[in-house]
């Protein structure tokens, strides 16, 4: 009993880990209205737009869900790294292409999000005896729950670490490029 524990900890800490970067990042969107608010000049429509990019994968959940069943849960937790990262890789270019190419990288982070969020929960119930998964999920949840909390401080934090640190009186976003 104790090396069948001992075998499931490492992967149960990393999707744990996992459960609090999905935390972290969707609340972190949330976060960024108001930066891209004065950074774009924005609307009060266009400040609805960043969750509706964000959130709207979520409608990707059920061709997502058949997906994993095709490509398994390690599959799902990959691919969902891979769009996040390249989402975020791509921020920097999009914010200069303007502000859809931006929220067009958003959508894309959101997407590896949901397949995280999919593959996640079947994983963390797989990894151990059947009854104690209710332990493990909401051990899981309390640490998504945790960085619900973190990540707007941390984003207000760095936000204004930033603006200090320039002297500016607000964020600025190059959007086009100087030659």
């Amino acid at each position: 009993m104790s090396s069948s524990k001992n075998n499931y900890l490492f992967p149960l800490i990393v999707m744990c880990a996992l459960m609090f970067m999905v935390g972290f990042i969707t609340t972190m969107n949330n976060s960024l209205i108001k930066f891209l608010e004065g950074a774009f000049n924005l609307g009060s429509v266009e400040k609805q737009l960043v969750n509706t990019a964000f959130f709207g994968a979520y409608i990707l959940s059920i061709p997502v869900g058949m997906l994993i069943k095709r490509i398994g849960y390690k599959g799902g937790l990959i691919g969902g790294l891979l769009f996040i990262a390249a989402g975020f890789f791509l921020c920097y270019p999009g914010v200069a292409m303007g502000y859809y190419a931006f929220l067009s990288c958003m959508f894309l982070v959101a997407t590896g999000i949901v397949l995280l969020q999919v593959a996640l929960n079947p994983y963390i119930i797989a990894l151990g005896e059947p009854d104690s998964a209710s332990r493990r999920l909401t051990m899981a949840a309390s640490l998504n729950s945790l960085a619900t909390t973190i990540a707007p401080i941390f984003v207000s934090i760095l936000i204004m670490s930033n603006i200090k640190g320039s002297g500016a009186t607000a964020m600025q976003i190059p959007t086009e490029r100087q030659g």
